[in-house]
């Protein structure tokens, strides 16, 4: 079954300040031709087109595997080598990012927290998170209302 992720309200303001801020800096940078504006620009611009390709847009999941798509890529989990848990709010009590993005485009990189551990989180939301181990201990954290 196919399940779209909706972006909260949080990702929602993050991404459209973060969006409303690159376009200000491209004018700037127009206008204002200066190498530190430049970087500072490029910086901005290569963050945000690695996170859009990172974005997820659905999740899929059947007997067989689960699969969260990407605006580019996808990441496939097979059920016969992985174990899932449903997790809530509660059990994210104390997550920090360690790298990545925590509301822009979505949640997006790695986290840690004192229950989970460190774990890969590509989630647009808050709601319906499923945590995923693999056979090699790593960790997932995805949007996913079945199990």
């Amino acid at each position: 079954m196919k399940h779209f992720i909706k972006p909260d309200l949080f990702t929602i303001i993050i991404s459209v300040f973060c969006i409303v801020l690159l376009v200000y800096l491209v004018f700037k940078t127009i206008h204002y031709p200066y190498w530190s504006i430049f970087s500072i620009t490029l910086v901005v611009f290569l963050a945000f087109a690695y996170f859009a390709t990172k974005m997820p847009i659905y999740t899929y999941a059947d007997k067989n595997k689960i699969m969260v798509k990407q605006l580019i890529g996808r990441k496939v989990f097979n059920r016969d080598t992985v174990y899932t848990q449903k997790i809530s709010n509660v059990d994210m009590k104390g997550t920090f990012r360690l790298f990545g993005s925590g509301g822009f485009l979505g949640y997006i990189g790695w986290f840690s927290n004192p229950a989970l551990g460190k774990f890969y989180m590509i989630a647009g939301n808050k709601k319906d998170l499923l945590l995923i181990t693999t056979a090699t201990g790593r960790k997932y954290v995805i949007n996913c209302p079945l199990n």
